[in-house]
């Protein structure tokens, strides 16, 4: 697999076609394919999602610092999936956790009534 291929936006474009892509000054993109079938147009990729841009308005750049390649893309997303199933059950836990102190205080002031209604007879 050869490494992905990052262009800076030189101009604000929106997409006028189901194929194309918005995309704004400054923003990075990866360019997915240079051969899109269409002259003077690219394939690129931004937050996801995929469409034609114009290629003169895209300059290809080296990687820019932070960029996460696809291999550390696919890792964040394993682990944020471990935390929000993590924090799933340790929700359910606490609901069911405060459920059982709910029933808990609820027949404690039953026995309360009742040990008091029988000392009153």
């Amino acid at each position: 697999m050869s490494a992905p291929v990052f262009g800076r936006v030189l101009y604000n474009y929106a997409a006028s076609h189901y194929d194309e892509l918005s995309i704004r000054f400054n923003q990075i993109v990866t360019v997915v394919s240079e051969n899109t079938g269409a002259d003077g147009w690219w394939e690129v990729q931004l937050q996801g999602k995929k469409g034609k841009v114009p290629a003169n308005y895209i300059e290809v750049i080296p990687e820019p610092r932070g960029t996460r390649t696809a291999d550390s893309a696919v890792l964040v997303n394993r682990v944020c999936m471990l935390i929000a199933h993590s924090l799933a059950r340790s929700l359910a836990c606490l609901q069911a956790n405060a459920h059982n102190a709910c029933t808990i205080t609820r027949s404690r002031r039953s026995l309360a009534s009742i040990f008091r209604s029988s000392v009153a007879t």
